[in-house]
């Protein structure tokens, strides 16, 4: 009953918070912001109808299909309704702080061998309910809303699978993998994480087994995207091809460290972010002398300057970015500390978010401070519980070479934050132990 009260009473609040913001500083009937335009539109078209793209019947991979299929799926019972669409995004960060706690009450169990009440998990849930950035994000359509839930939910029967190695968590454990591959592809390369985590945590036979059927079972959810692709657009795409322009962005002549280019603008905008009447090639063009060719609007198959498609587009992008690494490799180097910063800073300055008011951004850097701290102590005392930490370490290690490769932003570190939130509270959680030894401590010798 104790349980049952604080887990409603903390979802309630996640709840409230999240419909005031949207209510108060967003609306629940205002558009999509710039960078959810796209995702919106291809929803949209998609419920009535035309085919996975932004306009009737012009097929694209520009992006996974999962988010804009959820839209399309409210659109469908809704109309074309932002207010439902909202709530529905509120409804998926709820059921993401409840994994979050079914996630930390797992770890809780294996580490204490008890099914007694831990504090452990209502402070991992409190600090997700309550984050101010993972708030905001309700309000934007954004993949992060979906995506979040499904890596989340990948990691818990991961967790599950470590205590009772069933078949059916291996399973559900590679349907949400690819399920978050097909919403973002950033986790793609999570596959090769799986064996080292098998390795560490089971017998050389069963880890093998273990590994062999996650992977299996991530290709199969993935596999009719992948098929569809091939037939549309004669090629081997994945996923997505929205990747090139994305690590051509992070890795350029003129890169900070993110995923866009500062060159005498504040930030760079793609074909669907500019301003109504402006000229796309004076807003997405490239302008070091060996980049003037290079337009970011090429990805966009309705939109493209270049006659290049989708998959040639994207290639050419990789090869740029892997033609300019060579060609720099003590740059690159210098990039990469620039890229870790940008993933933990608290605001980049060119962050692809979209832009909230700065009274805002005052609560959320009061609130960041001091969960990055807890985070940090979260991290280094899980080591003494590693048998138990061991996949969420991973996970963090993960994040960083993912942002080592591409870029380091705020939307990034968006991703990892339930698995942040955990580390979060069993920081607080350590605190509060270290606490009351020590006073028992002078209980114990009170002469001292």
């Amino acid at each position: 009953m104790k349980k049952t009260y604080w887990l409603s009473l903390i979802l309630v609040i996640g709840f409230l918070l999240r419909f005031f913001y949207i209510f108060f500083f967003i609306g629940f009937s205002g558009p999509p912001e710039s960078h959810g335009y796209w995702l919106e539109k291809v929803g949209y078209n998609f419920s009535q109808g035309g085919g996975f793209g932004s306009q009737p019947n012009i097929p694209t991979a520009k992006k996974p299909p999962l988010y804009p299929a959820f839209l399309a799926l409210i659109y469908l019972f809704f109309g074309h309704n932002f207010a439902m669409a909202k709530l529905g995004h509120i409804l998926l960060a709820l059921l993401t702080c409840l994994v979050t706690f079914r996630a930390s009450e797992n770890l809780s169990q294996n580490i204490l061998k008890t099914n007694d009440f831990s504090l452990f998990p209502f402070f991992s849930l409190s600090i997700i309910a309550t984050i101010p950035a993972y708030i905001y994000v309700s309000g934007w359509f954004l993949t992060e809303n979906l995506c979040v839930l499904f890596s989340l939910l990948t990691i818990f029967f991961l967790l599950k699978t470590e205590s009772n190695s069933s078949l059916s968590n291996q399973i559900l454990s590679g349907i949400f993998l690819g399920l978050t591959n097909l919403t973002r592809p950033n986790f793609i390369s999570f596959l090769f994480i799986i064996p080292v985590w098998a390795f560490l945590q089971f017998p050389e036979k069963k880890a093998s087994k273990i590994f062999l059927t996650i992977t299996l079972t991530t290709l199969i959810v993935i596999a009719p995207w992948m098929i569809r692709n091939w037939n549309i657009f004669h090629g081997f795409i994945p996923i997505a091809t929205g990747g090139g322009r994305m690590f051509l962005a992070s890795n350029n002549p003129q890169a900070v460290g993110d995923a866009v280019l500062v060159s005498g603008s504040p930030r760079l905008y793609f074909s669907e972010e500019i301003p109504q009447g402006e000229d796309k090639r004076d807003w997405t063009k490239w302008k070091g002398d060996s980049w003037q060719n290079m337009y970011l609007s090429d990805l966009d198959p309705e939109n493209s300057s270049s006659g290049l498609g989708e998959k040639e587009a994207d290639r050419k992008y990789y090869l740029q970015a892997l033609n300019w690494i060579r060609e720099n490799p003590v740059i690159f180097i210098k990039l990469l500390p620039q890229k870790i910063y940008r993933f933990w800073q608290y605001w980049s300055p060119h962050t692809r978010w979209p832009n909230i008011p700065d009274g805002l951004k005052i609560i959320d850097l009061f609130y960041y401070i001091p969960f990055i701290i807890l985070t940090g102590i979260g991290v280094i005392f899980s080591f003494k519980e590693r048998s138990s930490f061991v996949l969420l370490h991973l996970v963090v290690i993960y994040s960083q070479l993912n942002t080592l490769i591409s870029f380091g932003d705020a939307r990034q570190r968006f991703l990892f934050l339930p698995f942040l939130a955990i580390f979060a509270g069993w920081g607080l959680q350590y605190i509060i132990f270290l606490i009351k030894q020590n006073s028992r401590q002078k209980v114990d010798q009170p002469g001292k």
